[in-house]
């Protein structure tokens, strides 16, 4: 065991978002007989409490970034590789991939990944695109969780063939499989026996756009008016989304739950999920909403249209259009047999694809090629 090979996952770790629950899962799974497993945060908070209490046989590091470039945090990173000594550096997140990128091409790792967890469409700045294109060609692969976000990703860091892949996102779905809908939890919630439930779970957050959730509800009770909407999170936006629902005089029909840890057991009271961000890589909560057998709702944007499939496993629609996600939505509702077989295509497809298994036995793959590309034993 002594000989394995060692591996560095970096990641920034501000918050604790899809990106780190992701990571932590993959490191929870780890084959820990193949590889030597190495996590470094560059930020304290949710996402070093997350990983303290992961019980798995990892270490754990932490290396200080600051604002903006952080030139000491390179030298910083860059001792600890040399000191570590891995065969593999993986960087998560922009932060994370040009520093990490950058030090370990100083310390001469052989082998260097980074995956794209997330896709915007709003301009981002010449500096952070050409520090993103710079330090990608020291990198050996780019992921993309999608075909999608591969493309994209491929044409914005003018990527030679190659060098960008495709693994996709994976997450434990057991849970959500085996979910079962409480009346106990719905009397809690306020939600009477028998209504219809549309849900939604993310941050409340401008890129996660619930604002167009609420103005979908309004829309959607003009037509059936006897439905309950569920918006499942926290952040700064709450006492905002609050006002704009009793401006829409939807407030009485919404529930805003907060943050909770009983996510599989909430999806399961939904009729129907919808997604409405303005931009995603391959959310998490799509493929769990899709494990537990509900019909999706979600804006084209990013990866989702990898998932969503128009007419065979769910409803796509365009993003910032409340009225088509009314639409689809209602549609959603009233066509109960169509609503259910699109719903099994997608669990079917995210249990074949998106299992946190799956996901992490690629990235395993992964490495031990490259590595053998580099004649380095595995």
């Amino acid at each position: 065991m002594a000989d394995r090979p060692r591996v560095l996952e970096v990641i920034f770790g501000n918050t604790l978002g899809g990106a780190e629950v992701l990571l932590r899962e993959l490191i929870r799974v780890a084959d820990t007989s193949r590889f030597e497993w190495h996590v470094c945060l560059l930020r304290r908070g949710a996402t070093l409490e997350a990983f303290e209490a992961l019980d798995a046989e990892f270490s754990l590091h932490h290396v200080h970034c600051g604002r903006g470039l952080d030139l000491g945090c390179i030298s910083r990173l860059t001792r600890l590789m040399r000191d570590l000594r891995p065969q593999v550096v993986h960087t998560h997140l922009f932060r994370a991939d040009v520093h990490g990128r950058w030090a370990a091409r100083r310390a001469r790792v052989p082998v260097i990944v980074s995956t794209v967890h997330a896709h915007t469409t709003r301009h981002s700045g010449w500096l952070r695109d050409a520090m993103d294109r710079w330090t990608a060609r020291f990198a050996d692969r780019i992921i993309g969780c999608t075909e999608t976000i591969t493309e994209i990703t491929a044409r914005r860091l003018r990527l030679p063939p190659g060098k960008a892949i495709t693994i996709p996102n994976g997450t434990p779905l057991e849970s959500f499989q085996r979910a079962q809908a409480s009346e106990s939890l719905r009397e809690s919630l306020g939600l009477a026996p028998g209504e219809p439930v549309v849900g939604t779970v993310g941050r409340l957050a401008a890129e996660k756009n619930q604002i167009d959730f609420l103005r979908m509800a309004e829309r959607v009770l003009r037509r059936h008016p006897g439905t309950r909407f569920l918006i499942v999170g926290e952040g700064d936006l709450r006492g905002e989304l609050e006002a704009a629902a009793r401006d829409l005089g939807v407030g009485e029909r919404v529930v805003f739950t907060g943050a909770r840890s009983d996510i599989p057991d909430l999806m399961a009271l939904m009729d129907v999920f919808a997604l409405c961000s303005l931009w995603e890589a391959l959310p998490i909560t799509l493929l769990e909403a899709m494990a537990a057998g509900l019909p999706c709702v979600s804006a084209d944007v990013g990866g989702c249209r990898d998932l969503v499939r128009p007419g065979e496993t769910g409803w796509l629609v365009p993003p910032r259009d409340a009225e088509a996600l009314a639409g689809a939505v209602c549609e959603a509702l009233e066509r109960g047999d169509e609503a259910r077989r699109r719903a099994e295509a997608a669990r079917a497809l995210v249990l074949e694809r998106h299992t946190i298994g799956r996901c992490a036995q690629a990235h395993a793959d992964l490495y031990e090629k490259l590595l053998r590309e580099k004649g380095i034993h595995c």
